[in-house]
């Protein structure tokens, strides 16, 4: 029994609509509560970067030891030792969020800095990309460098000299 694309995408957006009246109340419930908690967070913004903190330490303990009890039930997969050395690291950093969330957060900051660099530069920068040499530049802030500088000297990694 075949049924016609439109038919099909008509009972699937019947299907939504009754869904989403069915839960209607739980979404507002949900919208109401991520509201309070935005206001909490900008009215007390040192207790909310703390939490976010302790949030993020719990989060990575309990990810380490789940992570760990699937590693120890196969241990005959491939790179079995490196992800053990990825759970240890995972519970270490959890405690050391717990121990020092003031030092954590410093380390969250500096940490969402130097990810956010390059694209912040590029913004900066208003990404013009008038001839190759422009595009050239970008490219090596999206990691596309090797891929250009090998083209532009015929396979070689290195241009002859």
């Amino acid at each position: 029994m075949t049924m016609a694309l439109e038919s099909a995408a008509q009972v699937m957006r019947q299907a939504m609509r009754e869904t989403v009246k069915r839960h209607s109340l739980w979404y507002l419930v949900q919208s109401a509560l991520m509201i309070f908690a935005g206001t909490l967070a900008l009215a007390y913004p040192a207790m909310s970067s703390v939490a976010v903190v302790f949030f993020l330490g719990w989060l990575l303990i309990i990810g380490g030891v789940l992570q760990g009890v699937s590693a120890v039930s196969a241990r005959h997969v491939p790179h079995f030792w490196l992800q053990l050395v990825s759970v240890v690291l995972f519970v270490i950093v959890g405690v050391l969020f717990l121990r020092n969330p003031g030092e954590s957060l410093l380390t969250l900051t500096l940490l969402l800095i130097v990810f956010s660099w390059p694209s912040a530069a590029q913004v900066f920068r208003g990404r013009r990309r008038a001839s190759g040499r422009e595009i050239w530049r970008s490219s090596r802030h999206a990691g596309y460098s090797h891929a250009w500088s090998s083209h532009r000297t015929g396979g070689r990694l290195c241009p002859r000299t």
